[in-house]
Order: structure tokens, then sequence, then C-alpha cells
């Protein structure tokens, strides 16, 4: 696996990371034009409230962001390792392959058969 074989793979992973936060995202969208135009109403709890939730939401929003990138490092990291193992013992990489490949046909036709 080539370089550029690694960065695709890493971007593949990032892109599912991301379209799996997205909905996190627009949620906190939805919640922020909530907050604008509750903003209006003037009430002063209502104002603490939604104060609480504006610095809420910027938590989360760093959080989900901080997340994201750590998955996307975590993947192309596992790639990297995959693909020097994979280069280094070609063999055993081989083996693990047909192992697994083994153990899941067996449990596919065991299920099969229940």
């Amino acid at each position: 696996m080539n370089s550029d074989t690694i960065d695709a793979a890493a971007d593949v992973a990032a892109g599912a990371v991301e379209s799996g936060s997205s909905q996190l995202r627009k949620f906190f969208d939805d919640v922020e034009e909530l907050l604008r135009r509750v903003t209006p109403l003037g009430d002063a709890e209502l104002a603490r409230m939604r104060s609480k939730v504006e610095t809420s939401l910027k938590t989360a929003r760093k959080a989900t962001d901080r997340q994201v990138k750590q998955a996307v490092q975590i993947s192309s990291k596992a790639a990297r390792a995959t693909d020097d193992f994979v280069r280094e013992s070609p063999w055993k990489a081989i083996g693990i392959a047909a192992i697994t490949a083994l153990a899941l046909g067996s449990l596919l036709m065991s299920r099969r058969e229940s």
C-alpha cells in the first residue's frame, strides 16, 4: 500500500466520522436558531437559561470537533501501522486474513443452518 492509498483510506475514515457527527452539528444549529428566536422575549430567567445553554453548546461543539479530529488521526495511524505490518510480515498478514475469513465463514454457515 502506498502513501496515496493510506491517505485515501484516512480520507474515507474522516468522511465516515464527519457524516456521523453531522447530525449532532445540525442539532447544535437548530438549538442556536431556537435561542435566537427566543431572545426577544426578555424574561430575566429566560435570559439566564439562554446564556447557560449557549455556553453548553459552545463546549459541546468544541468537544465534538476535537473528537472528530482525534478519530481521523487514530484511523490514519491505524492505516499506517497496518501498512507497516503487512510490508514487514506479508505471510503473517496473509495467515491472519485467512484465519479471519475461515472464522467468519464458519460463523455465517452455522447461522444459516439454524
